[in-house]
């Protein structure tokens, strides 16, 4: 719980300075058509804070049911502060984010940062971490742009092994994992209000 009342928190600081100078032309909400192709949610909204800067909040989840072989259930949220410079969602961007999650995944393909064990195992626990964003976005029309980014950081996981994906799987063990690489790839559809 103080993990989740720490993301909650993180939020909540870089959206309060956001408000300061919101305009409704620069407001975007924006869906990831790749987290889409990975059978997750990944949905994000962003707001100008001047010229050259905007915060952007995107978060991903995959709640689905689990079936007897496989688990793949977790949400992530990334809050980041992006630096344009030519003018705020135009062009290229730099960002700084941080992030979290929480997940329960097993019989799947791995995916950042989780061992490639998680095919045959089941893995449940917390992830936390940062890192930098480069990426570009198209202006297609007057309310409509797209975008295109890639993240790469460092991530801290905690987890619980069990020996199988199964449901009533025996944990095995218990430890934690640092992790360098990417945190996020991302090709969406933006609306600009």
């Amino acid at each position: 719980m103080k993990f989740r009342a720490k993301i909650a928190a993180a939020m909540a600081v870089a959206f309060a300075f956001a408000t300061q100078t919101v305009h409704a032309q620069n407001v975007g909400v924006k869906a990831n058509a790749l987290s889409f192709a990975h059978t997750a949610l990944g949905m994000g909204a962003e707001m100008s804070l001047g010229y050259h800067w905007s915060t952007e909040l995107y978060g991903v989840i995959s709640p689905w049911k689990r079936t007897e072989d496989k688990a793949k259930k977790y949400w992530a949220v990334q809050p980041e502060v992006r630096y344009w410079p030519c003018q705020a969602m135009v062009g290229h961007f730099f960002g700084v984010h941080v992030d979290g999650a929480q997940y329960n995944v097993g019989g799947a393909a791995p995916f950042f940062g989780l061992p490639k064990s998680v095919k045959d195992a089941r893995y449940e626990g917390w992830l936390a971490g940062g890192g930098v964003t480069y990426g570009y976005q198209w202006v297609l029309g007057r309310h409509w742009n797209a975008e295109a980014a890639v993240s790469v950081g460092y991530e801290h996981l905690r987890y619980k092994k069990f020996e199988s994906p199964e449901k009533c799987a025996p944990q095995v063990g218990e430890r934690s994992h640092n992790y360098w690489g990417p945190t996020k790839l991302s090709a969406s559809i933006i609306y600009i209000f």
